[in-house]
């Protein structure tokens, strides 16, 4: 029962060395996912929810997350930002990293303090925090932006989206979401802009690609069946 309690309560834990194991047998059980609000509010909060995130990697401490209900959420994410360093390197960045995942809140992952409070030196173009920025919007997948938290985080993902990315984007976002993004890479990210409005999906028509008119022609597919087919195909060749 003892121990159990200590999975339930890591932060109740005075010895770092049991809490450690204690989180990994937590993790081992699920009982991480049945953690409350309080395993974050206390002063061990961070390095609970940085060991957290050591122990699953960043992939599956953002899938236990998103599992959480709001106000363990809204606590944990407050746990990793208090972690944060001015370093934008190694364990600092992977924590920025990590919080960007899970909360969709890049713009405070990679230009805040500690604090949640946004730092205009962060922000400066050339510095260390906005070259890590700009990189990780352009590694994010499909699913990653229709995660974005706020209209700062959509917007500096416009100015940085990859022609490459655009296709996959415009599957994961909201009607609302596509018009915000093509207006701001219509003025900071024009090639990200002209791909915009090729693709169906943005509101735009995807190139004639070989196999438009057998899709066209095609029986018992609807209009938008076969543009979605086209959109794919176009795709491909593209990439190829």
């Amino acid at each position: 029962m003892a121990r159990k309690l200590e999975e339930l309560r890591p932060d109740s834990i005075e010895d770092v060395t049991r809490r450690k194991e204690a989180i990994e047998r937590a993790i081992k059980e699920s009982t991480h996912k049945k953690w409350s609000s309080k395993v974050f509010e206390a002063p061990e909060g961070t390095e609970i929810a940085e060991e957290t995130r050591r122990q699953l990697g960043t992939g599956e401490f953002t899938k236990v997350f998103k599992s959480w209900a709001k106000d363990i959420r809204d606590e944990a994410g407050r746990a990793l930002m208090a972690g944060f360093t001015d370093k934008f390197t190694g364990e600092d960045l992977e924590k920025r990293k990590a919080f960007a995942k899970a909360t969709g809140k890049t713009h405070q992952a990679f230009f805040a303090n500690n604090k949640g409070e946004v730092q205009a030196k962060f922000e400066a173009r050339g510095s260390l925090s906005q070259t890590e920025a700009v990189k990780y919007i352009q590694g994010l997948k499909d699913e990653d932006f229709g995660n974005l938290d706020s209209d700062k985080d959509k917007e500096f993902a416009a100015r940085h989206i990859t022609v490459a990315q655009v296709a996959g984007a415009g599957t994961k976002l909201s009607g609302e979401d596509k018009e915000l993004f093509k207006q701001i890479a219509r003025e900071y990210n024009k090639e990200a802009f002209r791909q915009m409005q090729k693709i169906y999906a943005w509101g735009g028509s995807p190139k004639e690609s070989p196999n438009i008119v057998n899709l066209k022609e095609e029986k018992g597919k609807t209009k938008e069946e076969a543009w979605k087919e086209i959109e794919k195909e176009t795709k491909k060749i593209e990439e190829e």
